[in-house]
């Protein structure tokens, strides 16, 4: 099982305030292959020498989507909610009762769906001091659906605005602003 870095979780049996440095371990059997299908069009427009306009559409569909199944710390904040007792066999302690290895699964944690719009324009333009391109970007309108596994009901009908609890990063952000500056 391969070690995962040193995430600062905080443990919930030990009221000192302070955050433990914890060796995590993930494993995952029984995983289906993760499967996505992608598509987009665009069109290129060149109305000036100088300057272009282009206007995608793409969309992205994954299945089976492989994230980890559950954060270490909320491993570590239900160790004793559940039943009260520093229990669980994920949660590992040495002998003073300081967290030392908190073990997950990765999962097969759902589908998620992205489909979105991105248009640019750009201008290149001569100066005395320089060529400049003033570009901008957007990407009104991006919609994410993400139907994931949740631990209890088995389905999550919304898109997390973080990792939680999917482990799973949104493709992209639901705005993006304009940007403009050299090239």
């Amino acid at each position: 099982m391969p070690s995962v870095g040193l995430p600062r979780v905080n443990d919930v049996t030990h009221d000192r305030g302070d955050n433990f440095a914890v060796a995590t371990v993930l494993r995952g059997g029984g995983l289906s292959p993760q499967s996505a299908r992608s598509a987009n069009f665009g069109v290129l427009l060149r109305p000036l020498d100088n300057a272009a306009v282009s206007l995608d559409y793409w969309a992205l569909d994954c299945r089976d989507v492989i994230a980890q199944g559950q954060s270490f710390q909320a491993i570590v904040d239900e160790d004793c909610r559940d039943d009260g007792q520093p229990n669980d066999a994920r949660v590992q302690r040495d002998s003073s009762g300081q967290l030392s290895v908190v073990t997950t699964d990765y999962e097969n944690v759902g589908a998620m769906r992205a489909r979105g719009i991105d248009l640019n324009a750009n201008d290149d333009l001569d100066t005395a001091v320089g060529d400049i391109r003033v570009s901008a970007d957007a990407r009104p309108g991006v919609g994410v659906a993400n139907l994931s596994q949740d631990a209890e009901s088995g389905t999550l009908t919304a898109c997390p605005r973080s990792n939680e609890p999917t482990g799973a990063e949104r493709p992209r952000p639901e705005e993006r602003a304009w940007a403009m500056g050299p090239r």
